[in-house]
């Protein structure tokens, strides 16, 4: 037992410290009491930092305190009313001494205490952490505090293992409000994880006596788990064993190479070459020979034939095969004009952009010589790519969707193997150095302006190389291609009549983001399906009244009982009342028809009566896409309250409608940066959907068969249907705080929700058969996998 001179000043000697011991990351200390029991116990670090503490009844006598395992001195006081009674000081390293020689000599005694306070039988209140969410500064962590309740001004903080305090929260809401309500949701943001975590209810009243204390090892298996949880298929490391089960192998290269397609395009590989490494010359050219398909050319421009014998060996490359050919320049033109030269020396009927550094899979133009014997009017075609690393493998797969146009206004996500009829390129103006960087993103766009088809092959054929000085291992090593990009896409919404401003997105390199006019004389109703929750409609209010947009009214729909709350609620604004009566069932596609009939606005807005803009331009954005005519339907990104994503877009896979990004953090990429990307995509949440007027009574309003669920999706397979864009943009985030109707109880909602599924299932068959063309079949037909963008490293359909 230490001496008082090493653990403190005794006030009261009716304490007696018997037994102390570690587990849990916590320290157990056994005290026998001569007479009453303490009435409270605090700990402080050195600095004087309030840290956690609690006291537990052990016997009629006996009691115990727990305390967290830091590696700090902390100074324990016992408490009478406001007196201090008794104190001693903690050192971290002989309490871990006494705690193994215990742990030895007296194992039976310390297992009678230790982890008392998750014994259950107190009835204690206990904290259990659900996820760690990656985000980029930072973790998200989540869990549940239960078997307590919390008053104004409690909070949950984190210490790291030197007892400071790294992130704390005032997020005491349900997640999901239909939760048990003896459980406490919390959300913390900890911008460092170091080697351990502790986390703890900070009462307002200053007592910490609630807390999990994460140490090292389970720290790191917790934190790898999520790492493993979020990971998409970009990140996957099994990803090199799944395309090699996948690519085309030695004999069926062979046979392939004995098939002979009725319609035998000529293909012009266009390669610039400017100071090529020679073994990547090797490469390149060496993957365009083994193709199975023969009917090529390729075009050499080397704009560096001085270059360490690149010329030399370009010479033999020539001379070994015939349809190999080079001209070489006598300066530099730039990536625009040399890729120019080539064109011009080209005599195929499709033109292939290839770069010097970048390696094909050997059935790329068979593949696309049977997909032109699919469809001759095929204009342009592209393919999956991933990337080739510096030790030789590959990784980092990139699966496109089919040809989105506003994802291509976004980013270039077409880029390899771009190859165009050279038909359209006759009818096109070629760009010039102004473009370089960005020369291949204007060449999409210009030829998706002439219309016809754009085809994607949902193939990885393209092996994009990573090296210091490549877009691809660094997207800051040409941030001229950045304002070149921009210049491309504003010159093609200029062309297109499309008033827009394009600026670059979130700082993001080769991201772009056009910001739509919106006329101040467009009308906008802003119409909100409602329950009457006060405390909900507050929230809203709050958001519509922050919202920058100059026409703008919102209409409420809403039954008898709660008319007059709705109605104090939304005093102030420009409102409209629809009221249903008591008798009448809830159906949500009815009451959103019926708030049309009474709307004013030429663009349609429904909205939950539960959500909160992040900014005061959501809904201009999202009318400036509704407003458009090829757009029917326009939605936006979903969050719970710390910014976890509930939805960035609807796909489906099977019979499941999968709500895409769901569970990481808004500010992460995702896969291939799809959550922060506007795009295409085959459905939007109904939280918040955006259509015009004219577009909602062309395709008849919300089927109100659908009584609950899925009415959302419904509209936008009609809209696609109809030849009008579904489109998903992340520039209008909303909160949402998913409140469930109360009116409903869980069997009754379950019901409407698979007769809704059925219907949506049995209206739409076709297109669940086909698939959807926005998410590609390399992704997993699991919808929690897929939600994330994963692909199963097995092949499914086998299990």
């Amino acid at each position: 037992m230490e001496s008082v001179a090493d653990m403190g000043i005794v006030f009261n000697t009716e304490f007696n410290n018997k037994l102390n011991c570690r587990g849990d990351g916590k320290l157990y200390l056994l005290y026998e009491a001569a007479s009453v029991f303490p009435d409270a116990v605090e700990s402080k670090s050195p600095n004087g930092q309030i840290l956690p503490a609690r006291i537990i009844p052990f016997s009629e006598t006996e009691f115990v305190v727990v305390l967290a395992d830091f590696g700090v001195d902390q100074s324990l006081s016992f408490f009478s009313g406001d007196n201090v009674t008794y104190q001693r000081r903690i050192n971290p390293g002989k309490f871990s001494i006494e705690s193994k020689v215990n742990g030895l000599l007296r194992a039976e005694h310390c297992g009678q205490f230790r982890n008392i306070d998750r014994s259950g039988v107190h009835a204690l209140a206990s904290i259990q952490i659900e996820s760690f969410i990656p985000c980029v500064d930072g973790v998200i962590v989540r869990g549940v505090l239960s078997g307590t309740d919390c008053l104004e001004g409690d909070r949950i903080v984190a210490f790291n293992e030197e007892a400071c305090v790294i992130g704390e929260s005032l997020l005491f809401n349900n997640l999901i409000a239909d939760a048990n309500p003896g459980l406490i949701n919390f959300s913390l943001h900890i911008p460092k994880v170091g080697d351990s975590l502790c986390i703890c209810m900070h009462r307002a009243s200053g007592h910490l006596d609630t807390f999990i204390n994460l140490k090292k090892d389970m720290l790191k298996e917790l934190l790898d788990e999520a790492d493993r949880d979020h990971a998409c298929a970009f990140d996957q490391p099994r990803y090199l064993s799944w395309f090699s089960g996948r690519r085309l192998t030695g004999s069926d290269s062979r046979a392939q190479a004995q098939i002979k397609l009725a319609y035998q395009p000529l293909f012009s590989i266009i390669v610039p070459l400017y100071k090529t490494p020679l073994n990547f010359f090797r490469d390149m050219a060496d993957s365009v020979i083994a193709q199975t398909y023969s009917n090529w050319e390729l075009i050499l421009v080397n704009s560096t034939p001085d270059y360490d014998g690149l010329s030399d060996l370009v010479s033999e490359y020539v001379t070994a095969d015939s349809r190999i050919k080079v001209t070489d320049l006598e300066g530099n033109l730039g990536i625009t004009e040399n890729t120019n030269v080539g064109i011009k020396m080209a005599k195929g009927d499709y033109l292939c952009f290839f770069d010097h550094d970048d390696v094909l899979e050997p059935n790329i133009l068979f593949e696309y010589a049977h997909a032109l014997n699919q469809n001759s009017g095929i204009n342009l075609l592209y393919c999956d790519e991933d990337k080739l690393l510096p030790d030789g493998s590959l990784a980092h797969p990139t699966f496109k969707p089919d040809f989105s146009l506003d994802m291509a206004r976004d980013n270039n996500y077409i880029c390899h193997l771009l190859t165009v009829k050279r038909a359209c390129l006759d009818r096109i103006d070629l760009s010039n150095s102004e473009l370089d960087g960005a020369q291949d993103h204007a060449m999409v766009l210009k030829i998706a302006e002439l219309g016809g088809t754009i085809h994607h092959v949902p193939k990885i054929l393209y092996h994009w190389r990573i090296s210091e000085n490549s877009t691809a291992g660094n997207s800051d090593s040409k941030p001229y291609a950045t304002l070149a990009g921009i210049k491309a896409v504003q010159e093609h919404l200029d062309r297109c009549g499309i008033k827009a401003t394009v600026v670059n997105s979130h700082n993001r390199a080769f991201r772009y983001s056009p910001i739509y006019d919106v006329p101040s004389s467009e009308s906008c109703s802003l119409i909100v399906t409602t329950r009457g929750n006060p405390s909900v409609l507050s929230t809203l209010v709050s958001s519509i009244n922050d919202t920058d947009f100059d026409d703008l009214e919102v209409v409420f729909v809403c039954s008898q009982d709660t008319e007059a709350v709705v109605q104090q609620s939304s005093s102030g604004l420009r409102c409209r009342y629809i009221v249903h009566a008591l008798d009448d069932p809830f159906n949500i596609s009815a009451w959103r028809n019926a708030g049309v009939l009474a709307a004013h606005g030429e663009q349609l807005v429904f909205v939950h009566d539960d959500i909160q803009a992040l900014d005061s331009l959501w809904l201009k954005t999202l009318v400036g896409f509704s407003q458009r005519e090829d757009v029917g339907v326009v939605g936006t990104m979903t969050c719970d309250l710390d910014g976890i994503v509930q939805q960035a877009g609807l796909s489906y896979v099977g019979e499941s409608i999968v709500n895409l990004s769901q569970g990481i953090h808004r500010s992460s990429p995702g896969y291939i940066y799809m959550p922060l990307t506007v795009r295409d995509v085959s459905a939007v949440s109904g939280v918040c959907l955006a259509i015009s007027r004219e577009h909602f009574n062309r395709l008849g309003g919300f089927d109100e068969s659908y009584l609950l669920d899925y009415s959302d999706v419904d509209i936008c397979f009609k809209s696609s249907q109809a030849g009008l864009k579904v489109i998903y943009t992340p520039e209008a985030c909303l909160y949402h705080l998913a409140c469930v109707d109360k009116s409903l109880d869980s069997k009754s909602r379950s019901h409407k929700h698979f007769e809704d599924k059925a219907r949506l299932l049995h209206n739409w068959s076709e297109r669940f058969s086909e698939g959807d063309p926005w998410f590609s079949v390399n992704f997993s037909r699991d919808p929690k996998r897929a939600a994330l963008y994963k692909f199963d490293p097995f092949d499914y359909e086998a299990i």
